[in-house]
């Protein structure tokens, strides 16, 4: 145990050894420690603890804070001592922290009271078309249907005939029979990257283009497995990405442009109003 760790516990058994788990700790800005010229008063130890921490975890806590208040002071120390003139004066930096903290802090407070961040779909929609040449695809995309069912057990004739029908009942008894027997199945129409489709089914492909283009339906075995794979649309890269894909992208722009818009509008706003307040004056034309 270090000489340090070492006076720590001393001085905690001491200021909490007569303490039982539920009695209070009455704060009279005794001394804890001292390092060089700065002393830490047990107030402001009694801080760090949560209330209804148990005598254990009350131990802890102080012995934690204790602990990182003397390196800390002692890291100071060093600092101010090794460090050059120039390095020593931050009060600009701290200065100037603080003021964009504030306006950090006055701008978000605005936005969460003033901002409409309801995006419509039509508003979507017309920023979708009138912005396409955003939104070019770098790969390729799909939407798919798969189903993956163990092979020993696959026995249905009609399944297939469901598969790559079109018709809502056969679709019905399709999903029905996939709950029942499948261990793996996708129905959905959502767009996907033709990636995120292969890490569920292992196609095993060597031209992307001819895969996506296939409108048969895809079956094939792979370890123990039986998979059903049909690809219902397609968008090939270097094509424009489909709306449905990139409508929570296009939202999240409109919001930031928003933003960005209203915290222009609030700093010519308050430019404005100081301005016919006299309260800018230039000195130097």
């Amino acid at each position: 145990m270090s000489k340090t760790f070492g006076y720590i516990a001393f001085v905690l058994v001491i200021f909490t050894g007569c303490l039982s788990e539920n009695q209070e700790i009455e704060t009279s800005g005794n001394p804890v420690v001292r390092v060089f010229d700065d002393v830490l008063y047990d107030t402001e130890v009694l801080e760090a603890i949560p209330l209804g921490a148990s005598k254990e975890d009350s131990l802890s806590i102080r012995n934690g804070y204790i602990n990182s208040w003397i390196n800390n002071r002692l890291m100071v120390r060093q600092a101010e001592i090794n460090l050059p003139e120039s390095k020593k004066d931050v009060s600009k930096k701290l200065e100037k922290y603080r003021q964009d903290l504030l306006i950090y802090s006055y701008q978000n407070q605005l936005l969460l009271e003033k901002l409409d961040t309801t995006v419509s779909e039509i508003e979507a929609k017309e920023y979708y078309d009138s912005h396409q040449d955003m939104f070019q695809l770098a790969d390729y995309v799909l939407k798919a249907h798969y189903i993956q069912f163990d092979s020993a057990t696959f026995k249905h004739k009609k399944l297939r005939g469901w598969f790559m029908s079109n018709d809502e009942e056969d679709f019905e008894k399709l999903e029905e029979f996939c709950y029942m027997h499948s261990t793996k199945f996708s129905l959905e129409d959502n767009w996907m990257y033709l990636d995120e489709l292969l890490k569920q089914v292992p196609i095993v492909t060597y031209n992307k283009e001819n895969l996506l283009k296939n409108t048969k339906l895809i079956e094939f075995y792979d370890r123990g497995f039986l998979y059903l794979v049909r690809i219902v649309d397609y968008e090939l890269k270097d094509e424009i990405s489909p709306y449905e894909l990139e409508k929570n992208n296009i939202k999240r722009i409109i919001l930031n442009n928003r933003k960005i818009e209203f915290l222009d509008n609030l700093g010519v706003d308050i430019y404005q109003k100081a301005k016919n307040e006299n309260q800018i004056e230039v000195f130097i034309q």
